[in-house]
């Protein structure tokens, strides 16, 4: 159990241990992930211009998000649960990702983020979610939350990709 609200670095090794065990979030992890992710004024300022926290950010919202539309997968069509599927797992993995980057000290993050195999496991990962997503959005019939929720991890996903962008010239030293 957890109480009250956790530290960054705690909220991630906690929600990355019960990913890797396949479990279901703890209701007062859930509730701090949703409480932070949902509200987009405060993802700049938790960033402070820290690529690795920003991004974990971002990637918690999708996984607020994901959470949030998994009731709806039944009215993505014919194969929308199981495209779903794909965007939920994709989206646990990014996050799995993200922490275990988010556990060293800010230079070993910027060094990952540097890394080129790293940035493009990152960009496979997000043509899951965004791919799958776009699927799911060519489907007629979509309840109309659920349509905003859809577009918004494409939101996410494109400024995540921005993210990856500015780190490649960052590695780069263009």
């Amino acid at each position: 159990m957890v109480d009250g609200a956790l530290p960054r670095l705690e909220l991630a090794q906690e929600l990355r241990q019960c990913l890797q065990k396949g479990n279901h979030l703890p209701p007062e992890v859930e509730l701090t992930v949703r409480e932070d992710a949902l509200n987009s004024e405060n993802s700049v300022s938790l960033a402070d211009g820290k690529p690795v926290e920003m991004l974990l950010v971002l990637s918690e919202r999708i996984l607020s998000l994901a959470a949030k539309l998994k009731g709806f997968a039944s009215e993505f069509g014919p194969d929308g649960p199981e495209m779903f599927e794909f965007v939920e797992k994709s989206s646990n993995q990014m996050y799995q990702r993200l922490t275990d980057i988010a556990l060293h000290d800010g230079e070993e993050q910027a060094s990952h983020l540097s890394d080129r195999e790293v940035r493009h496991d990152f960009r496979n990962i997000l043509a899951s979610v965004r791919g799958f997503t776009d699927l799911i959005l060519m489907e007629e019939g979509i309840p109309e939350g659920a349509l905003e929720g859809l577009r918004e991890i494409c939101d996410c996903s494109n400024q995540f990709v921005e993210w990856l962008d500015a780190e490649k010239v960052a590695a780069v030293g263009v």
